[in-house]
C-alpha cells in the first residue's frame, strides 16, 4: 500500500476507499489497475535484483541499460496504443493495463534469460 500511495501520490486512507470497490467510479477503476501494475513492476524489480546480483558489474550495467531501454519502450508503446483515449476517463486504467500485459511478458523473459543480457 505504502509503494502505491507514493507512485500515486495519494494518501493510503484514500487509496484503501477507493480500492474497496474498484468498480464504483472511473477513479476507482483508474487506482484498482495501477494497483495491479504496481505489484507486477515491483515482481519485475525483484527478479531483475536477482539477477544483477549473481552478475559481474558489466553484465550488471548493462543489465540495468537494457531494462531503462525496455521501460521507455513500455510506456511510449503504451502511450501510443491508447492515443485515441487522449483526455478520456478511462485512459489512465488502460495505460496501467498495457503496461501490466507487458510488465508480466518481461518478467516471464527476465525469469528465463541469462544472468546477462
Amino acid at each position: 500500500m505504502e509503494e502505491l500511495s507514493a507512485r500515486s501520490r495519494i494518501p493510503t486512507s484514500e487509496l484503501r476507499q477507493l480500492l474497496d470497490d474498484c468498480e464504483r467510479t472511473q477513479r476507482s477503476m483508474n487506482i484498482c489497475a495501477f494497483r495491479n501494475f504496481v505489484a507486477w513492476d515491483l515482481e519485475l524489480d525483484a527478479a531483475l535484483k536477482a539477477k544483477r546480483e549473481s552478475a559481474s558489474l558489466q553484465c550488471r550495467a548493462d543489465l540495468d541499460r537494457a531494462h531503462a531501454a525496455w521501460e521507455a519502450e513500455r510506456d511510449r508503446a503504451c502511450y501510443e496504443e491508447t492515443e485515441v483515449d487522449a483526455g478520456g476517463s478511462m485512459r489512465p486504467m488502460l495505460i496501467s493495463g498495457c503496461k501490466t500485459d507487458l510488465t508480466r511478458a518481461r518478467l516471464v523473459f527476465v525469469g528465463k534469460m541469462d544472468a546477462c543480457p
